[in-house]
This record gives structure tokens, sequence and C-alpha cells, in this order.
């Protein structure tokens, strides 16, 4: 008898492991524009498998997620400044979601999906790289050749940390993280500005995401020669203030 029990169990188990994952919805879509990627946001109910590939004439990216059905309108969604022109769903294969996203010009897709935590729930995002602005950067970086140092000023790259869906720490009133450095950045940045021999550039100016690897890429870009990114780290005493600084040099700055 007892044999058996231990059968049925293991039967039992490897029928949960074989069960593929759970109908899900997409309950909202979110979009931010950044200066070289528009980033979409779904919203959905569980975790999902997805793929994603692009057609020619006329330029379209299709989405397809598997036993997902859309339970939100794509009404509101701001596509002006994006290579976005229209977008669109249907069922496919019976029980798959299909979206398909009409474009002006041929992207670069990059797509991931988030598991749930304190904030969210869990996300498929669809990032689109615009193809004419990466080649135009590289471009541009190749040519650039800045005088030394004791010639010019010297650039000061500010990077305000999260944006667009990451907002980062929440504090009182639903005051948002994103928002308090942005402010710090632009101030810093004013200040410096107004300091003779210094220049600042912001890695962000705008309330879009971009990537940890990506924010050094940009100050590189930019030719830095110091790199700041600033935090605003949530409290649970209202008492405290001020500021910490962290240092890192390679090269023993």
């Amino acid at each position: 008898m007892l044999k058996a029990r231990i059968i049925v169990s293991v039967l039992f188990l490897l029928v949960g492991v074989c069960q593929p994952l759970a109908a899900a919805t997409v309950d909202g879509v979110r979009l931010w524009r950044a200066p070289d990627h528009t980033r979409l946001v779904f919203d959905v109910s569980g975790p999902v498998n997805h793929t994603v590939f692009d057609l020619d004439n006329p330029h379209r990216l299709v989405v397809d997620i598997d036993r997902t059905t859309l339970e939100t309108p794509f009404t509101g969604l701001d596509f002006s400044t994006s290579p976005i022109t229209g977008i669109r769903s249907g069922v496919h294969e019976g029980h798959h979601l299909r979206i398909v996203l009409d474009l002006s010009a041929p992207v670069r897709p990059r797509s991931f999906t988030l598991v749930k935590n304190e904030q969210y729930g869990h996300r498929l995002v669809l990032d689109l790289y615009d193809r004419v602005i990466g080649e135009a950067r590289s471009t541009a970086e190749e040519s650039v050749k800045p005088p030394p140092l004791g010639q010019r000023d010297v650039i000061i790259s500010i990077d305000a940390g999260h944006g667009g869906e990451d907002p980062g720490a929440l504090g009182p009133n639903g005051i948002r993280e994103k928002e308090v450095v942005m402010s710090i950045s632009r101030e810093l940045k004013r200040l410096f500005d107004q300091t003779p021999g210094f220049k600042a550039r912001l890695v962000r100016d705008g309330d879009y995401y971009i990537a940890l690897r990506e924010r050094t890429r940009i100050a590189h870009e930019q030719r830095a020669d110091m790199f700041i990114s600033i935090h605003a780290d949530a409290f649970t005493k209202p008492s405290a203030n001020g500021a910490s600084v962290f240092a890192l040099s390679r090269r023993g700055a």
C-alpha cells in the first residue's frame, strides 16, 4: 500500500510539472519615449511566453503572447514622437494574442519579461531601438576627438536614477524617487554650468528608463570626465535628512 501511494504521488507531481502556463490577460499598456528608443510595457496577470518578429513592406512588428487575451484598450497611448503609427490586436491560432505594431521606420526590437515585485505585477517589456539614431551616433563617436583636458571644460555626466515605468523609492503622499532625483540633477547641472571650467550633461532629461550599462555608455559618448548618479532612498523615520556619497575611482583619483 505504501508503494502504491508513493507512485500515485509521483504521477500527480509529473502532471503538475508538464502543465503549460495558465491563461493570462493583458490588463494595461504603457509607453515611454527615450532619445534612442521607445518602450512599451504590457501589464500581464501572470507569467507569459512570447515571440517577436518583424515584417517589411510596410514595416511592422508582431508580438505573439501565448494563451493570453487582451482586456484593455490601446486608446490614450501617444505615438507622436515614436516610430509607431498604429497598434492592433487579434486572436492567433485560437487562443494566442497577436499584437501588431505599424511602424514608420524599421527598428531593432528587444523584449523581456519581468516578474511581480512590491510595486508592479508581471510585465512584458518591448524596447524599440531607432536604427537611424544608433548609426548616426556611432559615426559621431568616431569623428569626435576632444582636446586635452587643460584646453577644455571638465565634462560632468549627471545621471538621474530610475525613470519611466521604474519610479524608484516611494515617499509620503505618493512622491516618487524618479521625480526627486530629476529635480536634483537639473539643479546640479545648473550649478556646474555657472561655474567656470565645468560643463554638465544630463544622462536622461525626461521621464523614461535607461538600462544601467546604457547610462555609462551615454557618459562615455558625452566624453565625461566624471559620472555622478543621483538617487533618493526612502526611510521609515521622517526625521532622517542629509546625503550620502560613494566615490569610486579605478585610477586612484
